[in-house]
């Protein structure tokens, strides 16, 4: 039963801002992050069975397990565990199966905390969202840095970063580092809508902004892909994607043609 379910086939989905870093062309985005991305969000269960047992992460999935059943009857009794369990690959491995697949509801909380635990640990965005969080730099003053850099483009997003974590009463270098990467990101979509309003003006023509996701399944060659990602606009039937990109080198020029391709 455990072999056949951490084996399963999945859709694995690709959202389609992540097409160029998937085929390994994106200069900023690494490859491995966003394909482990997408494993993460497509099946939980068989990411968190292969990344669990990496040596950069089975010292704190043990740590969870052996915090959490020190405080739920119900979980130490069922898992059974032995002194040092951890410390036998057999056993770690055995537990892990168990952890993934049992149904029981205290074993289900266990195993969505070690699934996000892992992805705390294995992706960047996640790892500066809880930097910023910790810090004591709430959302609010976030959105607030945001509208003003939105209002004025000539602000540095660096000098707004360190204020942001000088009211907060922080100087670190990795939260100034991590507030301002979120700050160009935040600025970076709302700019997007500006500039789709303004290519409507443009043309004479209305573009519709979609504010969920878009979904289409087609088919070529006989395979069936499925697109679905976040898009700035339609117009005329055709995706409208913004991207601020003072020069093209051939690089960037081959992101705009996986996403160009895509739809």
């Amino acid at each position: 039963m455990a072999e056949s379910c951490l084996h399963k086939r999945v859709e694995i989905c690709i959202v389609a801002s992540e097409v160029a870093s998937a085929v390994g062309k994106h200069p900023y985005q690494r490859r491995e992050h966003t394909l482990q991305k997408a494993w993460y969000r497509s099946d939980q269960e068989s990411f968190c069975f292969a990344n669990a047992r990496l040596p950069v992460c089975q010292a704190k999935v043990s740590s969870i397990v052996n915090e959490f059943i020190e405080g739920d009857a119900e979980a130490r009794l069922e898992l059974a565990l032995e002194e040092n369990w951890e410390k036998e690959k057999e056993k770690f491995v055995e537990t892990l199966k168990h952890i993934i697949l049992s149904p029981s509801q205290p074993i289900r909380r266990l195993f969505y905390s070690i699934s996000k635990a892992l992805k705390n640990k294995l992706f960047p965005d996640e790892r500066e969202l809880r930097t910023i969080e910790n810090a004591g730099v709430t959302k609010s003053t976030l959105d607030e840095a945001v509208d003003s850099l939105c209002k004025d483009e000539s602000l540095l997003v660096q000098e707004v970063a360190k204020k942001v974590c000088s009211n907060a009463g922080t100087t670190g270098p990795d939260v100034i580092k991590a507030t301002e990467s979120r700050l160009t990101k935040e600025r970076g979509v709302k700019l997007e809508g500006k500039a789709v309003k303004r290519l409507g003006e443009e043309r004479g023509k209305k573009v519709d902004l979609i504010p969920d996701e878009y979904d289409k399944t087609v088919e070529c060659d006989g395979i069936e892909w499925r697109i679905r990602g976040r898009i700035d606009g339609m117009l005329d039937d055709k995706v409208v994607e913004v991207s601020k990109i003072p020069s093209f080198t051939l690089v960037e020029t081959c992101i705009h043609a996986c996403n160009i391709k895509l739809f």
